[in-house]
């Protein structure tokens, strides 16, 4: 198997361009003027939020096009002409833009982690390991999403209008879609106030939600945004966050390996 080939090369890919330094240094300006403007109090308020909106962004924006663009470019026959199956063509980008995005993950957490040790001392050394921690499984999660998705589409325009449908879903439209079932399944009226067991569960399936239920099942105090749960422990939001890759990843595996390109 030569994926690791193609994952060492997906991984250096941003190192020989600009994309990298403007990255970073939104990454650390990003991280870094967050924390100087919270308390002890809000640390892990602050870093869930951060987490929440700028793993997306960075996973998916810098994934998307890694497949569907050398397809739609035609360079993708050369780097087939290589011993390279489509398999590891996929496996390889997965792997390899996983341990970028990983990696720019850990360099926001390590200027905020500096910062909250100088601010608010040692005590804050737990709260952002575990964040850390929950961030780069999360931010693993979504780059091997829109690498599936990459797969899958035939162009970038289908791959990019794929992957920012999915930041929407899960920047809010997801937790919006139980209420427009409800409002269907009760004859396109307002449902009743009392919200079914499932609506919470169908909430915690959304992997915005459930990097934050990881994050609070590791961390001292956990409030919860949820009714407590199964489906708000942290075992569940690594389940979700694992379906979230390896499914789009295989459907996106199985369509690329099958088309003419």
């Amino acid at each position: 198997m030569s994926w690791p080939v193609v994952a060492k090369r997906r991984l250096l890919d941003p190192y020989r361009s600009r994309y990298l330094w403007v990255v970073l240094g939104v990454t650390v300006l990003l991280f870094g003027g967050s924390i100087n403007m919270v308390t002890s109090a809000g640390l892990v308020s602050i870093l869930l939020g951060l987490g929440s909106l700028f793993v997306p962004l960075l996973a998916i924006v810098g994934s998307y096009r890694t497949i569907a663009e050398p397809h739609q470019t035609g360079s993708l026959r050369v780097v087939l002409s290589y011993p390279h199956s489509r398999r590891d063509v996929v496996v390889g980008t997965a792997v390899g833009r996983s341990l970028f995005t990983g990696a720019i993950v850990s360099v926001g957490f390590l200027v905020a982690g500096v910062i909250s040790l100088l601010t608010f001392g040692i005590d804050s050394a737990v709260p952002v390991l575990v964040v850390w921690f929950a961030a780069v499984l999360f931010g693993v999660s979504l780059a091997v999403l829109a690498v599936g998705i990459s797969a899958a589409a035939r162009t970038t325009n289908l791959a990019a209008i794929a992957s920012f449908t999915f930041v929407l879903l899960f920047f809010g439209g997801w937790n919006l879609l139980p209420q427009g079932i409800r409002y269907a399944l009760n004859g396109f009226s307002s449902p009743p106030p009392t919200q079914p067991e499932w609506v919470d569960v169908f909430v915690a399936l959304n992997p915005t939600q459930a990097f934050i239920h990881l994050a609070q099942g590791f961390l001292p105090t956990r409030p919860m945004l949820l009714e407590p749960g199964v489906h708000t422990t942290a075992w569940f939001g690594t389940l979700v966050l694992l379906g979230w890759a390896l499914v789009p990843l295989s459907i996106g595996s199985w369509l690329f390996e099958r088309r003419d390109l």
